[in-house]
C-alpha cells in the first residue's frame, strides 16, 4: 500500500528544490511586474501603487514572473495581476504552489499567511506535527518573540528540507538567505532555523503535515 502522505511531502520538497534551481528572485521595489514577464515602473497614484510606463521584457524568463505563478497556481488568487517587490508577502504562496495536490478551497482559504495556518490546525488538529517528529517536507513556520514584534502564530512559512539536532534547513519563498547564484539574495532561499535561539530572531514556532484528506484525487 503506498503511503501518499509521504508521497506528497517527497514531492513538494522535490518541487521547492526544483524552485530554487531555478533562482527565483525578487524584482526591485521600483517596478512592477506581470505573469508574462513584461517589467512595468511602479509609481503611486493616489496614494495606491499602479503600473506605469513598460520598460522590458525579463531576461530571465521566470526570474521574477514566477512569483506571480506562485500565487495563482498555487493560492489560486488569480486576481492579482502585477507584483511588486513586498506588496505580496508570498511565502505561503509558495508553499502551496509545491503542495498543489492539496485541495483547491483549503490552498485558497488556509494557506496565504501564518494566520490563516494557525487557523487551519485548530480546526483541523490532523495538520498539526510536534516539532520534534518534523519530517523533510513539512511546512514550517518560523517567528520572533512577542516583544520582539512576532507573532503568536508566527512570522513566516518554510518548507523543510533537512533536520537537524538544533535546528532545520529550509527552501523559503519570499525571504532573504542562500541564493541559487551563490549570493545572498532576497526570493527562494535556503536557510537554517534553529529550534531555540534568541527573541528576536527566526526560531521554529510551529510544523503541519497535510494528510490524506487534504489531496485532491483528481490531481494525484
Amino acid at each position: 500500500m503506498r503511503d501518499l502522505v509521504s508521497e506528497m511531502r517527497d514531492l513538494a520538497l522535490l518541487r521547492a528544490q526544483e524552485e530554487w534551481d531555478r533562482g527565483v528572485r525578487d524584482p526591485i521595489s521600483s517596478v512592477m511586474i506581470d505573469r508574462d514577464g513584461k517589467i512595468f515602473e511602479a509609481q503611486k497614484v493616489d496614494g495606491e501603487w499602479a503600473r506605469g510606463a513598460f520598460i522590458e521584457q525579463e531576461k530571465e524568463p521566470g526570474l521574477y514572473s514566477r512569483v506571480l505563478d506562485y500565487i495563482h497556481e498555487g493560492l489560486s488568487w488569480v486576481w492579482i495581476k502585477l507584483y511588486r517587490n513586498h506588496s505580496f508577502q508570498w511565502c505561503g504562496a509558495f508553499a502551496s504552489f509545491v503542495y498543489r495536490e492539496v485541495k483547491e478551497e483549503l490552498r485558497k482559504r488556509n494557506m496565504s499567511s501564518t494566520y490563516r495556518l494557525r487557523r487551519w490546525a485548530k480546526e483541523d488538529n490532523s495538520i498539526f506535527v510536534p516539532l520534534d517528529e518534523i519530517l523533510p517536507g513539512d511546512i514550517v513556520v518560523v517567528g520572533k518573540g512577542l516583544r520582539f514584534g512576532g507573532k503568536s502564530y508566527g512570522d513566516h512559512i518554510t518548507i523543510c528540507e533537512s533536520v537537524s539536532e538544533d535546528g532545520i534547513y529550509t527552501i523559503e519563498g519570499n525571504a532573504f538567505g542562500d541564493h541559487q547564484s551563490g549570493k545572498r539574495r532576497e526570493g527562494v532561499i535556503r536557510n537554517f532555523r534553529p529550534f531555540k535561539g534568541p527573541s528576536d530572531k527566526y526560531t521554529v514556532r510551529f510544523a503541519y503535515r497535510m494528510q490524506e484528506q487534504h489531496f485532491d484525487e483528481e490531481l494525484l
